[in-house]
C-alpha cells in the first residue's frame, strides 16, 4: 500500500476570518486571545504583522505543510472552500463515500474588511 499524504488548507483572508469569529468568545484562561471588543479590520491587521499579538498568532499554513527547505510534504493539496474535490478523493481512494458534520462552528460576525484596509 502506498499512501497519499493530503492536507486542506484554507485560503488566507478566510482562516483569519474563522480565527476572529472564533475568538469572539472570551475566555477567561487567555484573555490575550480574545478578538472581543476589536473589529474585523484590527484583527486582519494585527494578523499582518512581523510580531502578532496573542489574539493574533495563528501561525502559516505554508510552514504546516512544507519542509525547512521549502518542500511541499503532502502529495494532494485541498482548498477548504472545494469540499466536493476531498469528498471525491477519498471516495476513489477508500472506495466508500464520505460525510463530513459540521463541528466548532464559529458563530456569525460581520468579517468585511473595510476600504482603507483592502488597499493596503
Amino acid at each position: 500500500m502506498n499512501p497519499k499524504l493530503f492536507a486542506i488548507m484554507r485560503d488566507y483572508i478566510d482562516q483569519i476570518n474563522n480565527r476572529y469569529r472564533y475568538s469572539q468568545n472570551v475566555d477567561e484562561a487567555y484573555p490575550e486571545r480574545s478578538s472581543a471588543g476589536i473589529s474585523f479590520d484590527e484583527c486582519f491587521l494585527a494578523v499582518i504583522v512581523d510580531k502578532p499579538p496573542g489574539l493574533a498568532a495563528i501561525g502559516s499554513q505554508f510552514n504546516f505543510l512544507t519542509s525547512n527547505s521549502k518542500k511541499l510534504l503532502v502529495s494532494n493539496l485541498f482548498a477548504y472552500e472545494k469540499m466536493v474535490l476531498l469528498h471525491t478523493f477519498l471516495s476513489e481512494n477508500f472506495s466508500e463515500k464520505f460525510v463530513f458534520k459540521q463541528k466548532n462552528v464559529s458563530r456569525e460576525a460581520y468579517t468585511t474588511l473595510t476600504p482603507d484596509v483592502v488597499l493596503f
